[in-house]
């Protein structure tokens, strides 16, 4: 429950935080830009908690991308894509910071132990890596990165970020390597590099 309750404060934050960068946008108008990320927002939320009956972020990642395309096609706005896109990556981890910490409040994502200072007490007793805290502590960093720095490509700077971080905690984890998130978001930054390309040599 208290998980959820974040997650509800999160998506409000994200929606919120996208709206106003994308009414930004001279292409977008407010009510257009609401009505595509309320649709992003919903596919998100359908595919991760009723199409696999779980909470996860790679899966809602990809409800997210389908459902916006599909909204795109069908309002025959599909050349205005990286605009949603851009919006939407740059608010991802401010929402990010509210998600993560119900779970560091629930100790949903223990790692192997550890008597680091950064470590914290389960409910086994055990003193473990919290990989929620560290995934709240990347994304504060983010974030801060963004609001300092508006004109980073966050399209292709959170996701692969956030790739590298996965990666890199894998020997934290209990259980074996999660490779799977990490080469999604990775390939999926590498595609949004590869069309910011051939966009700017359009535009050249």
């Amino acid at each position: 429950m208290i998980v959820r309750a974040f997650w509800a404060v999160g998506m409000v934050v994200w929606f919120f935080l996208a709206l106003h960068r994308l009414s930004r946008n001279s292409k977008w108008n407010a009510n257009a830009a609401a009505t595509a990320l309320f649709a992003t927002m919903t596919g998100a939320f359908l595919v991760s908690r009723y199409g696999f009956h779980t909470y996860d972020s790679t899966l809602a990642l990809a409800g997210a991308v389908v459902t916006a395309f599909l909204y795109l096609a069908l309002t025959r706005r599909l050349g205005q894509w990286f605009e949603l896109l851009a919006a939407a990556t740059w608010a991802f981890p401010f929402a990010w910071i509210p998600v993560r910490l119900g779970c560091v409040v629930e100790q949903a994502h223990g790692g192997v132990a550890s008597d680091s200072w950064m470590a914290l007490t389960f409910p086994d007793g055990v003193t473990r890596w919290d990989l929620a805290l560290l995934e709240f502590l990347w994304a504060v960093f983010v974030a801060a990165a963004l609001a300092v720095r508006p004109k980073l490509p966050a399209a292709i700077f959170v996701p692969a970020t956030l790739a590298l971080f996965r990666l890199a905690i894998n020997p934290l984890r209990t259980g074996p390597p999660v490779y799977l998130s990490s080469a999604i978001l990775g390939l999926w930054a590498f595609f949004v590099w590869l069309q910011r390309r051939r966009f700017d040599r359009m535009n050249a």
